[in-house]
């Protein structure tokens, strides 16, 4: 596979906005290992959203632009100069609990940065594969045990599920509307969540809370131990939407299509086991679950990845405690002052060659 990458996005110009985020991070670093010329655009702020890639030093490597793509004008400039041959869109506000607290801005910087970008590529006019990522927060979810699939009604009880199932539709109209008769744009939506691995220092996300919780000695409070989620490396939706983009670029087959990316059924696991694999790895790990809860998340999320799996030929590589070691060996490293550069490369480069 790794191969087969380097071979399609080789010398390629590829705009990914949201590059400083954690998985923007990662794929900024991976695409830079196959190979390609990266733009990348994020808010000009620096805070924990951009210490991932302030420690990999990926400033140097890429060209990079500081705004807010709420700004139409300067978003569309962008694309116009940069003339890419993908676009990977991860730009977003992605926690629950800021929505809560800023549903404004929420909605302002995943509606309306959508809308820029398909408001843009209207008038790109070179070949342009393009993947929307958005969540697997857009279903309307009903506590179902068994997975969503992608012609499954959208949906949203809180701002943040709300503004990703809004931007679903929003794709639709502009695809249905403008894209499906211009031929030199593919664009297509990816839904993927709960994704962990290194560089994720956002607060109010499990994983990152048990590192810090860990190496900074501090008490870790468990606040919902039944909600299973859909957990899963943050490199195989990476793979996805790789291979969603690719495909894209060379056929008109999945033009307009939704993909989710989840992991195997048996990775759809509650808060309190996934605690239990990380307690194995640290079991000094100062903790406390809290009954109550006071959040509007569902309890029960699951994803059904069929469809990319048949049509796309992607498929999850990594268990879920394969995974949770891999998470664990990079905070290791990192805290350890190991190159965590060169660690992040490696671990890129062992996940494509498996």
């Amino acid at each position: 596979m790794k191969n087969n990458f380097t071979k399609a996005f080789k010398d390629k110009t590829v705009l990914i906005t949201g590059h400083t985020g954690f998985k923007g991070t990662w794929l900024t670093q991976t695409l830079l290992n196959f190979g390609s010329k990266i733009y990348g655009v994020s808010l000009p702020s620096r805070d924990f959203n951009s210490k991932f890639f302030d420690c990999l030093d990926l400033r140097k490597k890429i060209i990079e632009y500081r705004f807010d793509i709420t700004e139409y004008k300067k978003l569309n400039e962008l694309i116009i100069k940069a003339k890419p041959d993908y676009i990977f869109h991860l730009a977003a506000q992605s926690i629950l609990s800021k929505s809560l607290l800023d549903p404004h801005r929420t909605f302002k910087s995943n509606y309306n940065g959508m809308l820029n970008l398909l408001e843009s590529l209207r008038f790109l006019k070179k070949k342009c594969s393009v993947v929307l990522v958005t969540s697997d927060k857009v279903y309307e979810n009903n506590n179902w045990i068994w997975g969503y699939r992608e012609n499954d009604k959208l949906g949203g009880d809180d701002p943040y599920s709300a503004s990703k199932s809004s931007s679903e539709i929003l794709f639709q109209s502009y695809y249905k509307t403008f894209f499906r008769k211009q031929t030199n744009i593919r664009i297509s939506t990816a839904r993927a969540g709960n994704v962990f691995g290194g560089g994720d220092w956002s607060k109010d996300r499990l994983i990152p809370d048990i590192l810090r919780s860990y190496y900074e000695r501090k008490l870790l409070l468990i606040k919902n131990p039944s909600s299973t989620r859909p957990w899963q490396f943050v490199l195989e939706p990476i793979n996805g939407y790789l291979i969603l983009g690719l495909k894209n670029y060379h056929s008109k087959k999945f033009n307009g299509e939704a993909f989710n990316f989840g992991p195997n059924l048996t990775n759809h696991i509650n808060v309190k086991s996934l605690l239990t694999e990380f307690i194995k790895i640290y079991p000094k790990l100062n903790y406390r679950l809290i009954k109550k809860n006071n959040t509007v998340e569902k309890n029960f999320l699951s994803l059904n990845s069929e469809k990319a799996i048949n049509q796309l030929n992607w498929s999850p590589k990594l268990s879920f405690i394969e995974s949770v070691k891999k998470t664990a060996q990079w905070y290791e490293a990192f805290y350890l002052n190991n190159d965590i550069s060169e660690f992040t490369i490696k671990q890129i480069n062992e996940y494509f060659n498996l």
